[in-house]
């Protein structure tokens, strides 16, 4: 029988030194998340000194990570811990190799600690540099920059927890009514952001409206500087030139970043809402926004925006308001749903509760919190983003762990795995299950005899945009509306087929292809407008 191979605990000195080595290594001009990732990956390796599978146990990470920082009078980043995904990067390589992997200790047993680390920095190093120096100090910038390749490689949407830098609009005049079980609200909030700005006769006004897990952080500002989900696509020059144009965007009722949601106190029970928030629907949304608009004094908006749960949006608030929209820009959208994809934000909701910790939607003040749930329901979200061809292309067959066993093996695995914990602290869970749910219950026939009677109510000009490689909202269902919207009288709609192999995610990505899109049909009128604001 074969030896069992304690592990040793890490030399406290080597721990602080090495991470703080690294920490140095990060400038201006890298992202600070990825550094998070690297640290995460780092701390809980040494600390834990278990298999990198077996991390995922580890309660509080964040906890761990700031004890070493704070013992070592340094403060925790400020952006959530992302743990580690896999040991396909370098540095994951070289810890791994420390004070994980049986093959480098075994290969050590009865030496010291140091030679261990030797071993696996040669390892590490062979398989970046290839060199095979026995005494190479680790390059720390250099594994940064080279590491996690899995995951970078691509690209990658701007979502970001945000907290601050946005405004209040408060509605508290009259209840708000919801579309389902009779329910209302006395008052609710929603965060917006602008920018550009309002003409004299505010007829320059563009609303964008966000995906499900969007803030409404879609561009960076003075008051919040961080990049904007749609960074690239908002600004001057750009595809919605704030030159011409004010902008607006808002956290949808019901979410997470500064609207009124599941997670907000109930004026009346002083707790969360939890489960006990109204059910929302896409009509709910609309509506809300345009309380905002016209709190705004805004009464003709000169286009609504929305791409996904925003594509919804958008040209459901050209049939609710044809008289107060000039015109409408739908994305990757659909007139319903199709089955597929109702079971899909099916089963991400059913991980979320039957997770134990969702405890019926009123986790908030129990302290757990029902990560696992929200870790694998983003992982089935992510089948749903992105593409098969991106993913031939992008990960193919390549493996991080040599090691066959019921583990991941595979970088395509690493990287959903990276994906889930990313996302399972960023973004509340019941606010995911009630707007996923309204997404499901959309049907822009409702009430109307037929698909005709409806799509007539909708006479504006109208650009619809789809991805070629969307499995979430398949592009035949952005054909299906352009056709019907032209069957039914509309002669102002125009279709764009996009060949991008980023499959639902093509709105966040293809930079190219949906700014100029979205800059030729908004600037189409532009100059009657400013020529109107001056008269």
């Amino acid at each position: 029988m074969q030896a069992s191979i304690l592990i040793p605990s890490p030399r406290p000195t080597m721990l602080t030194n090495a991470l703080f080595a690294f920490i140095g290594s990060i400038n201006e001009n890298t992202g600070r998340s990825r550094a998070d990732v690297f640290v995460a990956d780092f701390i809980l390796t040494h600390l834990v000194g278990k298999d990198i599978n077996e991390i995922w146990q580890v309660k509080n990470p964040m906890g761990l990570l700031t004890k070493v920082l704070e013992e070592n009078g340094r403060q925790a980043p400020e952006s959530r811990l992302i743990w580690a995904t896999g040991v396909s990067s370098v540095l994951s390589t070289y810890v791994v190799g420390v004070y994980s992997n049986k093959e480098f200790l075994g290969k050590s047993a009865g030496a010291t600690v140091s030679i261990a680390e030797e071993m696996a920095a040669r390892d590490a190093l062979r398989r970046l540099f290839e060199t095979d120096e026995k005494r190479a100090q680790i390059p720390f910038d250099k594994l940064y920059k080279k590491g996690l390749a899995h995951s970078s490689d691509g690209p990658e949407p701007a979502y970001h927890h945000v907290v601050s830098g946005y405004q209040i609009y408060k509605h508290q005049h009259e209840p708000f009514k919801f579309k389902y079980n009779n329910k209302s609200l006395n008052q609710f909030q929603l965060a917006y952001e602008t920018w550009g700005k309002l003409n004299a006769k505010k007829n320059n006004a563009i609303l964008i409206f966000t995906g499900l897990s969007a803030s409404s952080h879609a561009k960076s500002h003075e008051q919040n500087p961080s990049p904007g989900w749609w960074e690239k696509f908002i600004g001057p020059n750009l595809g919605i030139d704030t030159n011409h144009f004010f902008v607006i965007c808002c956290n949808h009722l019901g979410g997470c970043y500064g609207s009124t949601g599941p997670s907000s106190i109930n004026p009346q029970t002083h707790k969360p809402y939890g489960a006990s928030f109204p059910m929302l629907s896409v009509e709910d949304f609309v509506r809300a926004q345009f309380q905002l608009l016209k709190h705004l004094g805004i009464e003709k908006l000169h286009a609504s925006i929305g791409s996904s749960l925003g594509g919804m949006c958008s040209i459901l608030s050209g049939l609710l308001y044809p008289e107060n929209i000039g015109r409408v820009a739908t994305i990757s959208s659909c007139i319903a749903p199709y089955p597929t994809a109702i079971a899909l934000r099916y089963l991400q909701r059913k991980m979320i509760m039957t997770d134990p910790s969702w405890d019926h939607g009123h986790y908030y003040d129990t302290g757990a919190y029902p990560l696992e749930g929200m870790r694998i329901a983003r992982e089935i979200a992510t089948l749903t983003y992105r593409s098969g061809p991106e993913w031939l292309e992008r990960f193919g067959l390549r493996r991080f762990n040599d090691n066959v066993q019921l583990t991941p093996t595979f970088e395509i695995e690493s990287y959903l795995q990276y994906q889930g914990l990313t996302f399972a602290k960023k973004y509340d869970p019941n606010s995911l299950l009630y707007i996923s749910k309204a997404m499901d219950l959309f049907n822009l026939t409702e009430g109307y005899d037929n698909q005709r009677e409806a799509l007539a109510k909708i006479q504006c000009p109208v650009l619809v945009l789809g991805s070629q490689t969307d499995i979430l909202f398949p592009i035949w269902q952005q054909k299906q509306l352009a056709e019907g919207l032209i069957e039914s009288g509309n002669s102002s709609v125009t279709f764009f087929e996009l060949n991008s192999i980023f499959g639902h995610d093509t709105f966040l990505l293809d930079i190219n292809g949906v700014s100029t899109a979205l800059k030729g049909f908004l600037e189409i009128s532009a100059l009657s407008i400013e020529e109107e604001s001056h008269t």
